[in-house]
Parts: structure tokens; C-alpha cells; sequence
């Protein structure tokens, strides 16, 4: 840029902000303090910009911001606390907002943009909504110990009802399942 226009657009500047910038001498310029405030000013929000841009693309990365979560009472005990640890290790920057809620209002709230995710129940069949499995808990049946085995095995047949076969270790104390069952994470104890 030439020197009169750059000229120009500096006594347009000055006129705008209704105070010179800088002393002119025979022997060129010199800033004024109103001069020296307005340098401040604009490497300050140079800083700024540079810093919006940072952070910016770190929440685009997931590395800042904030994250809601949702979860229902169970996953209080379960997963919750060891999650929440793993992952303000792994995102520091983030803000991590976990909230309990009842199954009908976390998919609502995820719906409507409150939270962020659920840590819930499987059995929402939402269209717009994408489940992944967690964990897999183990379930018990629990027999009195003076219960005999016959009473053990028309307990897996009840189970088996749900579509779940059941087949037995006799001496091993333990009733457990095939595949299937070890899937769902289901055993039959006798006491």
C-alpha cells in the first residue's frame, strides 16, 4: 500500500475513534498515548482471535467444551463413577455434567438436546436413536441349599420359556448355562 493512501485510511481511523495516533515530527512519527492505548488494544484482541481459534478447533476435536451426560440409578453404582474418572483423565478441558434421571426422561432429554448421551436400559426402540452395549451384568438365581435339583432344573425350565436353554454342571454346585446364557451373563446357584 502507498504511503498516501495508508495516510488516509490512518486520518480516517483517528477520525473515528476522535483522537490522534500518532505525532508527526520532521523526522517521522512518534504514537501518542492515545496511540500506545489503541496498540495494546489491538494486539490484545489479536490474542483473542487467535485464542477463539484455538479453542474452537479443540471443541471440534472434542478436547474442550462441555458434555452432558444422562444416566438412570443403576448406572450410579456401575459404571458412572469408573466412566466420569476415564474420561475427565482423558479430557481435562472438558466440563463434565452428569445427571440421574428416570429411563422416560433421559430419552426425552436426549431428544431434546438437554443431554448429550444416556447411559440407560436397552429396550428403546427410538428410530432417531443409535444404542451401543456397555456392559453385560451376570444374574443370579439363587436356590435354598435343602432345595433339591429338581427344583433347580424347573427353574431353568421357567427361564427357558424366554427363549433361554439351560444345561447343568451337577458337581460343581453351579447350574450354568450354555453360551447363550453365559452371554447374558446368567448362573444358577444352589446354596
Amino acid at each position: 500500500m502507498s504511503q498516501p493512501p495508508l495516510s488516509r485510511q490512518i486520518g480516517a481511523l483517528e477520525e473515528d475513534l476522535g483522537a490522534e495516533l500518532f505525532e508527526r515530527t520532521p523526522k517521522g512519527v512518534l504514537l501518542t498515548p492515545a496511540g500506545r492505548q489503541f496498540l495494546a488494544e489491538a494486539r490484545n484482541i489479536l490474542l483473542l482471535i487467535e485464542q477463539a481459534r484455538r479453542n474452537t478447533s479443540a471443541a471440534g476435536r472434542g478436547d474442550m467444551g462441555e458434555l452432558t451426560v444422562g444416566f438412570t440409578m443403576c448406572a450410579a453404582y456401575s459404571v458412572v463413577p469408573i466412566l466420569t474418572r476415564l474420561y475427565m483423565a482423558a479430557f481435562p478441558k472438558v466440563t463434565l455434567r452428569i445427571r440421574e434421571l428416570m429411563p422416560n426422561a433421559l430419552e426425552r432429554d436426549l431428544k431434546e438436546g438437554v443431554i448429550d448421551l444416556a447411559i440407560t436400559f436397552p429396550g428403546s426402540e427410538a428410530p432417531d436413536l443409535q444404542t451401543q452395549a456397555l456392559l453385560r451384568e451376570p444374574l443370579n438365581v439363587v436356590l435354598p441349599h435343602e432345595q433339591n435339583m429338581k427344583l433347580a432344573e424347573e427353574a431353568a425350565n421357567e427361564i427357558a420359556i424366554m427363549g433361554i436353554r439351560l444345561g447343568f454342571e451337577r458337581d460343581r454346585g453351579v447350574l450354568e448355562g450354555p453360551r447363550a446364557l453365559c452371554i447374558l451373563g446368567i448362573s444358577l446357584q444352589i446354596l
